[in-house]
């Protein structure tokens, strides 16, 4: 009788723990109360649902500019209508892809709310709104692309070089990273890649001044993690797909025992629209 009980007391301990960390969450935001990141209404556990974010309301949420279908097959590029069968953009079917990379997704457009809120996170140091972030990428590439997690067996952020992280205090990739292996429940690989190189920032580059900046930045710290695996690269935002790029060929030289089997790339944001 014993047994049968155990599975019965389990469950109702967990709705205490559930319930305990909830009104946790409700005595915070009485004291420390939330507001939105974007418009600065306020936030109340008790008026969220359970898809809620913690520093977004769902309005803001909804007026992202998500990129849907149809996109490039291989890059990720948005297209045009009217493509018929052949979903690749002009440029992936004029030469050949990136070096190591075969698929990538970004699930926003980089301007309004998502410009807003990576820039906050990035330069203000809004650390908090990684899980948010990570929750609308996952949601937004998901919907895109539902078997995404089965596809691929670990997450690895690109890396910053160590002055610059040092001065900022943390790497967005990572944290975006994190918070996606959370939620998706894959395997988080960090140390893989070094950025040696500490080159300018890509924004105000073209994009052959975005290659050139970026085409000697990174090295293999340790293959261990990668080898014959499935890897998906993770980054904040991409342009031209540079250092991503970047980041794959150097996986991509690694003699064939240590190399990853496949290489992919998904970001917060793309810009260049």
């Amino acid at each position: 009788m014993r047994q049968e009980r155990r599975p019965c007391m389990k469950a109702a301990c967990c709705r205490v723990a559930t319930e305990l960390g909830r009104s946790l969450l409700v005595l915070l935001d009485l004291v420390y109360p939330r507001a939105c990141s974007l418009c600065d209404r306020e936030l109340w556990i008790w008026q969220e649902g359970p898809d809620a974010f913690r520093y977004l309301c769902p309005d803001c949420g909804r007026r992202l500019a998500t990129i849907e279908a149809p996109i490039c097959g291989v890059c990720g590029r948005p297209l045009g209508s009217g493509r018929g069968d052949d979903l690749r953009c002009q440029a992936c079917r004029r030469r050949r892809p990136a070096l190591g990379i075969c698929w990538m997704r970004s699930g926003f457009y980089l301007k309004g709310g998502a410009r807003e809120l990576l820039h906050r996170f990035k330069y203000d140091g809004a650390t908090w709104l990684a899980g948010d972030l990570a929750d609308l990428m996952g949601r937004c590439i998901s919907m895109a692309e539902p078997a995404v997690r089965s596809r691929w067996d670990l997450l690895v952020p690109v890396p910053l070089h160590p002055r610059r992280q040092r001065k900022r205090g943390f790497n967005q990739a990572e944290l975006l990273a994190r918070g996606l292996a959370r939620k998706w429940g894959m395997e988080l690989a960090t140390g893989v890649v070094r950025r040696h190189q500490s080159t300018e920032t890509q924004a105000l580059l073209s994009a052959a001044g975005r290659r050139l900046n970026v085409q000697r930045a990174f090295s293999v710290r340790s293959s261990k993690a990668i080898a014959g695996k499935r890897v998906l690269l993770v980054d904040d935002v991409t342009t031209t797909g540079a250092t991503l790029t970047a980041v794959a060929r150097v996986l991509q030289r690694l003699p064939e025992v240590e190399r990853p089997r496949r290489i992919g790339a998904i970001t917060f944001a793309r810009g260049g629209f």
